[in-house]
């Protein structure tokens, strides 16, 4: 296998050819925050191109149709609250972003660290699963400049703030109403998820020469962690 020669070439290999990448990333695992500034700089990006056009109110008003029924003086208390902050929705959004997004990593690395070692006799470091990690983050920039595109086809202004799950279960499948039991967890799945799964399939058949079908598991391991207790719990009460 020919591994990708560079960093550039790694970050377009994920795409088009992930072995090549995943065969050099193996050598070069701080290659893994080159990744997450990407993911970072795209998700801000389509953050900004979302939120740049709405006004205060319209975002409030989007945040509160969510928040379910309350009392006509909570209900004003928290919109005048919300309207301060409302200002302020696409900054906090990005640097949110580039806190979470290392975080993530770093769990999602700890569960692939740890699922290697019930999977496969391979030992590979946690600073190599933390760079798969990041790298598997980067289906989430084709995620992002759908969201610019679609924004900018709109025309911007007061766009519906659910635009931004446009690849999610419940926009593509289920069309569950905002508010209505599944809607956060059907919301919370998209699809570029199922795109990231593959990559640390690829990762797990390259480095540690999984069977595809141990390979998927290893990649479906935080997901069913953090989603299946959660789908169990919605269908308990539904």
């Amino acid at each position: 296998m020919t591994a990708s020669k560079n960093l550039v070439s790694a970050l377009i290999d994920t795409y088009l050819a992930p072995a090549a990448a995943f065969a050099a990333l193996r050598e070069r695992p701080a290659w893994a925050w080159a990744a997450l500034a990407l993911v970072a700089i795209a998700s801000a990006a389509s953050i900004y191109t979302l939120y740049g056009g709405m006004t205060p109110e319209w975002i409030v008003e989007q945040q509160l149709a969510g928040a379910g029924e309350m009392p006509a003086d909570q209900l004003a208390a928290a919109r005048s609250n919300m309207l301060q902050v409302a200002p302020y929705t696409a900054h906090i959004g990005a640097v949110a972003g580039a806190i979470v997004l290392p975080l993530f990593a770093l769990i999602f690395g700890l569960v692939y660290f740890v699922g290697e070692r019930v999977l496969s006799r391979e030992r590979n470091s946690f600073g190599r699963w933390f760079a798969a990690a990041s790298f598997s983050m980067l289906p989430m920039v084709v995620s992002a400049i759908g969201l610019i595109v679609l924004a900018l086809v709109r025309g911007g202004g007061n766009l519906p703030i659910d635009l931004a799950n446009y690849a999610s279960l419940n926009n593509l499948l289920f069309g569950i109403p905002i508010g209505e039991q599944g809607y956060t967890l059907a919301t919370s799945v998209n699809l570029f998820y199922l795109w990231s799964l593959f990559l640390i399939a690829v990762a797990g058949r390259v480095w540690s020469q999984l069977s595809w079908g141990k390979a998927f598991l290893l990649g479906a391991l935080p997901n069913l962690i953090i989603f299946g207790p959660w789908l169990a719990i919605v269908l308990a009460q539904g």
